[in-house]
């Protein structure tokens, strides 16, 4: 591949912080989106450019922002829930691609802070909570998609507790980076 990023691409515990914050202008839309998804290049869409990717701080204001979006997000979708159905369909798609980028910027957060690629020397209850349950929202989200929302009335309330509990993990991340 071989792009901005490629000293991620060898050592996704090093470098980090010497790539630079820009556009990804030379990877494919097709390939930045599934290395988007898969966590292979720790970059999220830019907000600023449609079609456009740019690297992940890792930065507790970076992911409290995220999560205030998709909670956001969320709080539409229960209100919307009787409109259109191809509104339901666009706001799972955002609260989707949310995981994702949260996702990848804990892994940024995790390799910056040397608490491993997926958390594993960091404190378990932050990253069980924090980062871990954007797999099980995902999951539920992608699942209840499927079904065209018919369960989520049914399904609504632990989406919620999860979507919370996400945020609720990075401030409490935080306090222990204030401490």
């Amino acid at each position: 591949m071989g792009g901005y990023f490629s000293k991620l691409e060898k050592s996704p515990s090093k470098g980090v912080s010497d790539v630079p914050k820009i556009l990804i202008n030379d990877t494919p839309i097709d390939n930045a989106a599934e290395s988007f998804k898969t966590g292979e290049k720790l970059i999220k869409p830019d907000p600023d450019h449609r079609g456009k990717w740019i690297q992940c701080d890792g930065t507790y204001e970076e992911m409290s922002a995220e999560s205030g979006k998709m909670i956001a997000t969320f709080n539409l979708l229960q209100s919307c829930y009787n409109c259109i159905p191809l509104l339901k369909n666009y706001l799972c798609e955002d609260l989707i691609s949310f995981t994702f980028s949260l996702a990848n910027m804990w892994k940024t957060y995790f390799v910056r802070n040397g608490w491993g690629e997926n958390g594993t020397n960091g404190e378990a209850e932050i990253v069980e909570i924090g980062y871990g349950r954007l797999f099980m929202i995902r999951g539920e989200i992608e699942n209840m998609r499927q079904n065209k929302l018919q369960d989520f009335k049914r399904r609504e309330l632990v989406l919620k507790t999860w979507i919370y509990e996400v945020s609720d993990a990075i401030q409490l991340l935080k306090l222990r980076i204030d401490v």
